[in-house]
């Protein structure tokens, strides 16, 4: 089982009270409110078992034996509340299950924090635990045949632990797109991905034995999120709405965003909680006869409150949405993880701001970017924009974990990265060969092409770099590249010179080709004295095509040039996308196509470079 509910809050407030903010925000459903004072615990409490025992509960009822379609029945339950357990408030729960002998594992989230653990049911005391990497957020939890599987969040990459020690046994790697939600029927394991589709995945091999598109009536249901198997049904959050489906022969039901579920087969209990709960609660669901408008739930149960569909509530800027996997830090907190931006914790300095290593309080290593206040966008705007850009998430893309603002300060806070920038190796590395062979250089290309391309057409809105070059890719210690800095400009203000008003995915492949250039040649793309007529990188490279010199352009400490043929292809490549008159129709995902293909062979066999470019 795994949840993602209330990753769209603002985990600042949660790490700040827990008792309060979380559990009204997942009783009560409510958008997050800044600055506003905490409501006690007390008040909470009755608002949770006012939701819990009064609210009726729409559900969804899926009537084919092949998962694809949900019947026309709808019913209503009712939520009643049993019992209630202790629950640790600082556990961001992902998973929850039942392990029997009044036995919880749970699997926790947020990067630096995520665990899984082994709890007492009616103590709440953690009994076990087994911490996780700083760059992992833990997500669904399941337990076959004595081994906890776990999955994670943004990675495909899973963890196999030993039921009674926690003890890490292995690692997988599955074929759904990210690790939401998982559970298994003993046999069979189930995953969910937050698409519409729900997975059979082989417990040995972890291949997907089949993939099922759960549909309401002729609509997806998107968002499949936390996951259970109970009494032969796979129950399934909707994420973003107030449903649960039970994908069976049977029915379905939903309730409160719940952000974990345990199920007591031998007792039939079922347990939930929330991430940051201080209470954990079982649960008896109460069929009511009563006839509802199909319209309703759809309403209820697949669009937000606008109407959109589902996969388009990722996406949304709707205020309902805000704090979108983006945590907001108090200035106090980053002033002591920066030793108070001391100087010695300066990375470098520009017009774009201050950058600072830092350590926070759970001890993982993050950048912070202070940036000019003059030319940002005002407080609850900068907001808004920082957690839009922070729902941008790829492997090829440096990691936004927050920010902080107040009337003079704006702060990012992203990963650490710790092997510097491609600027540093390509320009300030003082041996006589490059640790950049052609092999790791071909390799940082077509990472950084396959994140731009990311950025223009797989984000929506689609997210516009700006400020393509090599000191915004960092490089880690295998030298895989992530870009930094994207959205950046949207963050200035309007009236600010870095206004993103007229670019266009052609900005960012004009920059593209420069990198080429420029991981091609060693050579510094915007000198800051020309004292040459050539300096200009793009005039030189011509220049140089024109006179017959194309070897010349090889940066002379790269230790092994690449051959005549693979040579020429980049350097075309690098032509088409600085010469966008020629090509107006170039897309970032046709220069990834050609990165990592043959295609310019054909183009190099038939046309000269020095017809060409004559």
């Amino acid at each position: 089982m795994g949840a993602r509910s209330l990753k769209k809050r603002r985990h600042g407030e949660h790490l700040a009270a827990p008792q309060a903010s979380s559990m009204a925000a997942a009783a009560a459903n409510s958008p997050p409110r800044r600055n506003k004072a905490r409501r006690p615990y007390a008040t909470v409490s009755v608002l949770l078992s006012g939701v819990l025992f009064v609210s009726v509960a729409a559900l969804l009822f899926i009537s084919s034996n092949k998962w694809r379609a949900f019947g026309n029945y709808v019913s209503y339950e009712m939520v009643n509340v049993v019992n209630e357990f202790p629950h640790d408030p600082e556990a961001f729960t992902q998973g929850l299950l039942y392990a029997g002998n009044d036995t919880l594992f749970e699997s926790t989230g947020l990067y630096g924090r995520s665990s899984v653990r082994r709890v007492a049911l009616h103590t709440g005391k953690v009994e076990e635990l087994q911490r996780m990497g700083d760059s992992l957020f833990g997500e669904g939890l399941t337990l076959l045949d004595k081994r906890l599987f776990q999955v994670t969040w943004l990675q495909k990459v899973g963890f196999i632990y030993d039921q009674k020690t926690l003890g890490e046994l292995g690692t997988f790697n599955h074929e759904m797109k990210d690790g939401w939600g998982l559970a298994t029927d003993g046999k069979v394991l189930f995953g969910s991905d937050g698409s519409s589709t729900l997975y059979q995945l082989d417990p040995r091999t972890f291949k997907a034995l089949s993939k099922h598109t759960i549909y309401y009536k002729d609509q997806q249901v998107y968002n499949l999120n936390e996951l259970e198997y109970i009494d032969g049904e796979v129950w399934a959050n909707v994420f973003t709405t107030d449903c649960i489906v039970r994908i069976s022969p049977n029915d379905g039901r939903a309730i409160d965003v719940l952000n974990g579920i345990a199920w007591d087969r031998q007792q039939k209990r079922i347990f939930v909680t929330g991430k940051l709960w201080p209470k954990l609660y079982e649960i008896k669901v109460v069929p009511i006869n009563k006839p509802i408008d199909e319209g309703i739930i759809e309403q209820l149960c697949l669009h937000d409150l606008d109407g959109h569909d589902g996969a388009e509530l990722l996406q949304s800027d709707s205020p309902e949405f805000k704090g979108v996997m983006c945590q907001h830090f108090q200035v106090e907190e980053l002033e002591d993880a920066t030793n108070g931006f001391a100087e010695r914790n300066v990375i470098e300095s520009g017009d774009n701001g201050t950058v600072y290593r830092g350590l926070l309080a759970t001890n993982m290593k993050v950048v912070v970017k202070k940036l000019p206040c003059h030319s940002c966008q005002p407080e609850e705007s900068f907001a808004s924009q920082v957690e839009l850009t922070a729902r941008a998430k790829h492997k090829r893309l440096v990691k936004l974990i927050g920010y902080s603002t107040n009337r003079t300060c704006r702060l990012l806070v992203s990963e650490y990265i710790d092997n510097g920038n491609l600027h540093k190796w390509l320009h300030e590395f003082q041996g006589s060969l490059s640790p950049l062979t052609w092999s790791i250089r071909l390799h940082i290309l077509q990472a950084v092409a396959n994140g731009i391309a990311y950025l223009h057409e797989e984000v929506e809105p689609k997210i516009i770099h700006g400020s393509i070059k090599s000191k915004n890719i960092l490089l880690d210690q295998q030298w895989n590249p992530k870009i930094s800095d994207f959205g950046l400009f949207k963050l200035q203000s309007s009236n600010s010179s870095h206004s993103m008003s007229n670019f266009t995915e052609s900005n960012d492949i004009y920059d593209f080709g420069i990198l080429i250039m420029e991981i091609i040649s060693g050579r510094i793309p915007f000198p800051s004295h020309h004292s040459q007529p050539q300096a200009y990188i793009v005039d030189w490279f011509k220049s140089m095509i024109s006179n017959g010199k194309i070897s010349d352009l090889v940066d002379p400490k790269l230790p092994k040039k690449p051959s005549s043929i693979v040579l020429k292809r980049i350097i075309l490549l690098a032509l088409w996308c600085v010469d966008l008159d020629m090509n107006p129709k170039l897309k970032m995902e046709d220069v990834v196509q050609m990165l990592e293909s043959n295609q310019l062979l054909f183009y190099v066999g038939t046309t000269t470079f020095r017809g060409y470019y004559h």
